[in-house]
């Protein structure tokens, strides 16, 4: 386990485990970071992505483009283009990587499933794992796996 913040200069600072150089960030500038299970990514002052730590199942594979917001979780990174379409990265075994299609404002990654909010609507849309109702946000009536 470990934790990454910004310092007052922009600067990542993280701390706790480092088997996989997560806790080692790059010196660059960044204006969002977030911290997964053993890896971490941040936006870079011009909106292009750098990740760092494991890099199993392509978990600091960042894609390229220009990103205002970004969640990593243990399994994976998504993140939030300018023009609000949503990418995500890393394990996928439950479709937690593979967004739908929308103009998204924020975006949360939860492990097995991830979460956005519509830019027009402010509808929350899930996807990935819904084996304990995590991808069918209220007012659904989903009944979780026992």
């Amino acid at each position: 386990m470990f934790g990454c913040a910004l310092d007052d200069r922009s600067r990542a600072a993280c701390w706790g485990d480092d088997r996989f150089g997560e806790a080692l960030p790059p010196t660059e500038e960044m204006v969002a970071i977030s911290a997964g299970g053993v890896h971490a990514c941040g936006i870079k002052l011009d909106g292009s992505l750098i990740c760092w730590g494991d890099p199993s199942d392509g978990k600091t594979a960042a894609p390229e483009g220009s990103f205002v917001a970004l969640d990593a979780s243990s399994w994976n990174t998504c993140a939030v283009r300018e023009d609000g379409a949503v990418l995500c990265w890393g394990h996928d075994e439950a479709g937690q990587s593979s967004p739908p299609a929308g103009v998204y404002e924020s975006v949360a990654a939860g492990g097995a499933h991830s979460c956005a909010i519509e830019a027009e609507t402010g509808d929350l849309r899930c996807w990935g794992s819904d084996r304990h109702c995590e991808s069918s946000p209220p007012p659904s009536r989903c009944e979780p796996e026992r």
